[in-house]
């Protein structure tokens, strides 16, 4: 299997050497188990000068990928209206598609500065 980092960097005011850190991971399977895409968090904040960084890891199976190419897509998803009101078929969903970006094979610019989510994810997955 292989593994891939995503994501962001947190701020170095934010990690202290000896602060006990507890992570609650997603775990999202493909429909045919050959990916499984592990996020820190699955909403994100736009603060308006910066965004969140995304947090996680990606496994693969070496033998489906071959010499295919992994790409990653942020959609930003604007909900308005009730709920109670899509139950008539009708959606009240608008999706923004902000960023691609190709995950793995990993870019030779990529640099790898990993998170703690990401060293303990990539350690525990192998």
């Amino acid at each position: 299997k292989l593994l891939a980092y995503i994501g962001g960097w947190p701020h170095p005011s934010l990690v202290s050497s000896n602060m006990v850190v507890n992570f609650k991971v997603f775990k999202k399977v493909s429909p045919n188990g050959r990916l499984t895409l592990y996020l820190g968090k699955r909403d994100f904040v736009d603060h308006i000068t910066s965004v969140e960084p995304i947090d996680g890891v990606i496994v693969v199976d070496d033998d489906y990928l071959k010499d295919r190419k992994v790409f990653g897509q942020v959609v930003c998803s604007f909900r308005y209206g009730r709920e109670e009101d899509e139950v008539m078929g009708l959606n009240f969903q608008k999706d923004l598609y902000l960023a691609s970006e190709q995950i793995y094979p990993p870019p030779e610019k990529r640099e790898e500065n990993l998170t703690k989510l990401q060293e303990r994810l990539m350690k525990k997955l192998g």
